[in-house]
């Protein structure tokens, strides 16, 4: 029969006194770092519609619906965990920078599937009177305005869209 090494013996002894190496998970909740990426959400007060976070994701969790009802056109965001891969495009390619973030929220597991999607925020869209094509949300239209300053002038859909 084969003795435990010494190592090993230490090791057990340690475990014994000290107590286990693993992290009380259900009692305290684990902290992470300030760079992990989570859950992406957004902030539909600084979120300006443009869609850029669907354009930029690479697996398609994040879609962008545009519907159009007689009472108002507005643009939907749906997230789907399920294919999401924290990767962080999203939040990099955000013009605004924080309208949509990756949270240090990490728990995420459910039973079911349908569970993880997210209808994220909905946007009222500008549509062109003669095509009827979309010209963009309009805190889209509103956040151009203020970004171009004396230049807005020179387009009459900024003018026009921010006269009411």
């Amino acid at each position: 029969m084969r003795y435990p090494k010494l190592r090993e013996l230490v090791e057990a002894i340690k475990a014994l006194i000290i107590g286990p190496y693993t992290a009380n998970f259900p009692k305290k909740p684990a902290i992470c770092s300030s760079k992990y990426r989570g859950r992406p959400t957004y902030d539909e007060k600084t979120c300006i519609g443009c869609g850029a976070c669907a354009i930029a994701c690479p697996t398609g969790s994040i879609t962008m619906i545009e519907a159009e009802t007689e009472d108002e056109p507005y643009r939907i965001f749906n997230q789907d965990l399920g294919k999401c891969i924290f990767c962080g495009e999203c939040q990099i390619q955000c013009p605004v920078e924080t309208g949509i973030e990756l949270k240090p929220e990490w728990d995420l597991a459910v039973l079911n599937r349908e569970d993880l999607i997210y209808e994220g925020i909905r946007k009222e869209v500008l549509f062109c009177s003669d095509c009827g094509c979309v010209i963009g949300s309009i805190d889209q239209l509103r956040y151009l305005y203020r970004r171009l300053g004396p230049l807005a002038f020179s387009n009459p859909t900024l003018i026009l869209s921010m006269e009411d």
